[in-house]
Formats: structure tokens, sequence, C-alpha cells
């Protein structure tokens, strides 16, 4: 036997097949010095392969079936929630509708007043402005 790094309890060939393998399957081993063999016939790797893909489809099934669940039960909230929102933005657009009423009859009113009596707001001006001087001078 040659010296080699790592020794094997029996030297096989890759291209037969193993004599504890049933007949007619490859398998894939890995020799020991101890002479255990780990193997997988082809057809186990590919039930195994099989099992899993068949466990992939169960669980996405499975998601599929909680996702439409929670969508159904979450419906009839979102459709509240915006129920909801529709009525507060409305109430909010009244409201600004009506204080920009509010505003334009205050401004037609000031407009009114002052043509009206524009000797009379000039003179309250002058007096406000002086007042205002007075403060912030510290007079």
């Amino acid at each position: 036997m040659a010296n080699t790094p790592f020794p094997t309890s029996t030297p096989t060939s890759p291209t037969q097949p193993r004599s504890d393998t049933p007949s007619g399957s490859a398998s894939i081993g890995i020799g020991s010095s101890t002479g255990n063999t780990y193997s997988h016939s082809v057809n186990d790797l590919h039930d195994e392969h099989n099992a899993t893909d068949e466990q992939v489809v169960s669980a996405a099934q499975t998601a599929h079936k909680l996702v439409d669940r929670a969508a159904e039960r979450l419906s009839p909230a979102m459709d509240n929630l915006k129920a909801r929102a529709d009525k507060a933005s409305s109430a909010i657009h009244e409201r600004i509708d009506h204080l920009d009423e509010v505003q334009q009859r205050w401004t037609d009113d000031s407009r009114s007043s002052i043509r009206s009596n524009p000797l009379t707001w000039v003179i309250s001006a002058l007096a406000v402005g002086m007042v205002l001087g007075r403060l912030r001078s510290g007079r």
C-alpha cells in the first residue's frame, strides 16, 4: 500500500458500485480508517429531494391560505378606517371653507368701514403708532 496522508480501509474505484449497496444503485461513500462508511443511494437522495419539494409546496400553500384569511379579516377594518379618514377629511375641508368665508367677510367689512370713515381710521392708526413707539422707547 502506498504511503498516503489519508488512509483508507479498502481501495474502491469511483466507477464501480460498492459491494455494500443494493444492486442497480450507485452510492456516495466516504471511507475512514475505522471502516465506517456513510452512504446514500441515488434513489434515497431523489426521494429526499421530492419530499423537500412537497414540503416547500405545502408551506407555500399554507402561507397563501393564511394571507387570504388575513386579507378577509382586515378588509372590513380597512374599509372602516378609510370611511373614517374620508369623513375627517371632509370635516376639515368644510372647516377650511368656513374660515375662508369668515376671513373674506371680515376683509370686506374692514374695507367698507375704512372707505366710509377714512379720517377716523388714519387718526386711529397714528394713535396706535404713537403708543407703540413710546412703549418701545421706554419713556
